[in-house]
């Protein structure tokens, strides 16, 4: 179905826009991504007459308004198999730019074959007039889980009890395997999504963790090998007072009342990654080398560049400015740099060097940054002069 035909006859539910820092040339929008519905969600859409549309910088989900009352039901708790008011629809993003994760503000170790984001209109901030997902930060760090494939195996408390759960809390009846190191569950019978352990002491009550425990509590169940860096759950209705912001849930029901809709436009953001830039400044004809005069300047209050001598693979003599502070990578960068200064020559010729824009840091290769900064990465601009 395409984007046009939502408006005949259904009524949106959602609208999911991607934005990311990066693009600021474009206000943010990005159009890195792509939306697949779960299997389970991709029935259940259809049961429901729900569908959803890939509008390329994000996707719509909308009813058929003949199939509300159906909807309500459904919600109520009414029909058979219902989920009641934790109902959710399921969506898998994946990312078509093999260098988002380098423009991306996440740890440059992250692998999405082992973590995935996870975010879910229970959780969201309202900077302004939009409802973003998360808490405040874009999708960061915070938000990755570990993923797992049909079989998942987890350790056991030393002392108490230990119970895989949904998203809603509620307990998943799945064979397991008990063994003297832990438990192995069997997922396959369940929805592709977000699965967790609740844990009890030995007196049978709640606690956040067994003293000692090591490794997650959580897991994205996913297809294998993950395709997806995000997996979002959208909520239809709040499924309880308290449980995340009503402003973020399409539908709401009354006793004796039809439901009513409301469309929530959500926002899936993204920060820009910040990078140590490294000029490597070479002077070009033989003969020919930088004096010890040349600069880079400009950029923001504060920034320094420290100057060393290096030499490039090929041989090229060259000079290394390193940056003291990471800047952020940008589509058009608002940082201006110069340079200035002299190259010589063996005839003991000088020419002037002056340049008012520096080329900005590439959107890629991002290389490590410093030891301890998981986050800043390292990108290398090679200025010839």
């Amino acid at each position: 179905m395409s984007a046009r035909a939502i408006g005949n006859g259904y009524v949106t539910l959602f609208s999911v826009a991607y934005n990311h820092a990066y693009y600021n040339a474009d206000g943010g929008t990005c159009r890195d991504l792509t939306m697949q519905p779960t299997a389970a969600t991709t029935e259940l859409m259809a049961s429901l007459g729900i569908v959803a549309v890939d509008q390329g910088i994000g996707f719509a989900v909308a009813v058929s308004a003949q199939r509300l009352p159906a909807l309500a039901a459904w919600l109520r708790g009414g029909i058979a198999g219902s989920d009641g008011a934790w109902t959710r629809l399921t969506f898998l993003i994946a990312s078509r730019n093999t260098a988002f994760l380098g423009i991306t503000n996440l740890p440059l170790a992250t692998s999405f074959a082992a973590q995935n984001l996870y975010a879910s209109n229970l959780q969201t901030v309202m900077p302004g007039h939009s409802i973003e997902l998360g808490q405040g930060n874009g999708m960061d760090g915070k938000a990755l889980v570990a993923t797992t494939g049909a079989s998942l195996t987890v350790a056991k408390p030393a002392t108490g009890s230990a119970t895989l759960t949904d998203v809603s809390g509620a307990a998943v009846s799945v064979p397991a395997q008990q063994s003297a190191s832990g438990t192995t569950y069997d997922l396959s019978s369940l929805a592709y999504g977000r699965y967790a352990l609740t844990f009890a002491n030995a007196a049978g009550k709640p606690i956040a963790t067994p003293r000692g425990w090591q490794g997650p509590t959580a897991w994205l169940y996913v297809p294998q090998p993950p395709q997806s860096i995000v997996l979002l759950d959208l909520m239809l209705m709040q499924p309880a007072a308290g449980q995340g912001d009503p402003s973020a849930f399409p539908v709401t029901l009354a006793a004796g009342k039809p439901p009513a809709v409301s469309r929530v436009d959500l926002v899936m953001p993204f920060s820009a990654r910040g990078t140590y830039w490294n000029y490597y400044v070479v002077a070009q004809g033989r003969g020919r080398s930088l004096g010890s005069d040349l600069q880079i300047g400009g950029g923001p209050a504060g920034l320094s560049f420290k100057r060393t001598s290096a030499q490039l693979p090929n041989g090229d003599a060259a000079l290394l400015f390193a940056a003291s502070d990471p800047l952020p990578l940008q589509q058009r960068s608002t940082v201006r740099l110069t340079l200035a200064g002299q190259r010589h020559s063996d005839n003991g010729g000088r020419d002037a060097i002056k340049l008012d824009w520096l080329p900005s840091a590439p959107p890629g290769p991002v290389w490590p940054g410093p030891r301890g900064q998981p986050l800043a990465g390292s990108s290398e601009i090679y200025v010839y002069v």
